[in-house]
């Protein structure tokens, strides 16, 4: 997840940081409003942590005292990604992911998805520069989710969601956070990989091309990092992790192309508003059935934090990170795994029209 218009020169002195912020929430950084309140807290919470980052070899240097210090042991080894991310994935960090800060709290934002009753076409909103974005994040939990209410009062299904990370693009240098440091290996090399992959290319206005795009640069960063760096046994782990997802995605697109399907046929056959809604929660129920059974099966404890959640929100922002991934994916074969061709390739589409692009498969 990221936001970006353009690179602002560094800003080290308060004032220059003050309009560096002002123009970030002007831009529409973690979701952009019209309303004097959300730029305030959108300027809030970038300048808590353009402020409040530290040195991360410094933090290591006290805690490296204390023997398997784990909070050290994560940031030597988010330094190692960095090179990786540097040296074999072609991304340049450019400074950032060299600091780190703990905010207090378990997400750096909320995102906020909406979309109607009867459809998995997420919302849009319009931001300066940036285009439309199919989601607004806050830096508060509270905001967001009153901000919710209001989208639900409207008769929308909406999903929020806790982002742990994003990219300012080279806005600022993006600190690693206490909301995914203590990730898993492979999950902190996806997500360290996919952020620094927008600062390599972001097209203004395409959610679905970027986040699709990250997601491709992701998943190969987690295989050469698994080949070059895994052991045999950390191999398998990855594996397992990346059949158990697959299947859990497996049955949210399903889900998803049959409600689309299903919204489709009532509006075409003119069905009361009564008819559609309970076939909506028909469809979710036996989904919400079938997310338990898959997460039962993968974990001892069955949790499946999602379920409660499952509307048409959260199925229709599926799209934005996985539909296009299948053709990223290609178009990296097709370029025999060449990291430089493929970003080239990619550069190129990004700056084609959208009609072109979802022409050539890059886009809905």
């Amino acid at each position: 997840m990221s936001r970006r218009q353009s690179r602002l020169p560094k800003a080290t002195s308060g004032p220059g940081i003050a309009r560096a912020l002002a123009l970030l929430a002007a831009a529409g950084l973690a979701g952009g409003c019209s309303t004097a309140a959300y730029y305030g807290q959108a300027i809030g919470g970038q300048a808590q942590i353009v402020l409040g980052k530290r040195d991360a070899a410094e933090v290591i240097a006290e805690r490296g005292a204390a023997e398997g210090d784990a909070l050290a042991g994560q940031l030597r080894l988010a330094a190692e990604i960095v090179a990786f991310a540097e040296s074999e994935m072609g991304l340049a960090a450019k400074g950032s992911y060299a600091d780190y800060i703990d905010l207090g709290r378990p997400h750096i934002v909320w995102s906020v998805v909406a979309a109607p009753e009867f459809s998995t076409e997420p919302k849009e909103w319009w931001y300066p520069f940036l285009g439309s974005l199919s989601y607004r994040g806050f830096f508060s939990e509270a905001r967001a989710e009153r901000f919710a209410a209001k989208l639900r009062a409207r008769g929308l299904d909406v999903w929020v969601a806790g982002i742990d990370a994003y990219s300012t693009l080279g806005w600022f240098d993006d600190p690693l956070l206490n909301t995914f440091i203590d990730y898993p290996e492979h999950d902190l090399v996806a997500l360290i990989c996919h952020e620094l992959s927008h600062q390599r290319l972001y097209v203004p206005g395409d959610t679905d091309f970027n986040e699709a795009f990250a997601v491709a640069v992701e998943r190969e960063a987690q295989r050469r990092w698994v080949a070059t760096r895994g052991s045999g046994g950390e191999a398998d782990v990855f594996r397992r992790r990346e059949r158990r997802r697959a299947e859990l995605r497996a049955a949210l697109f399903a889900a998803r192309d049959d409600l689309a399907a299903l919204y489709a046929r009532a509006e075409a056959d003119a069905w009361p508003a009564e008819k559609t809604r309970a076939a909506k929660a028909g469809r979710l129920d036996a989904l919400r059935t079938e997310y338990r059974r898959l997460a039962l099966r993968h974990s001892r404890t069955g949790n499946a934090p999602l379920a409660d959640d499952l509307n048409n929100a959260l199925l229709g922002s599926l799209a934005t990170y996985y539909d296009l991934v299948p053709a990223f994916e290609n178009l990296l074969a097709q370029c025999g795994g060449d990291l430089d061709a493929f970003y080239a390739e990619a550069e190129r589409l990004g700056k084609l029209p959208a009609d072109e692009r979802r022409r050539l498969g890059f886009g809905h």
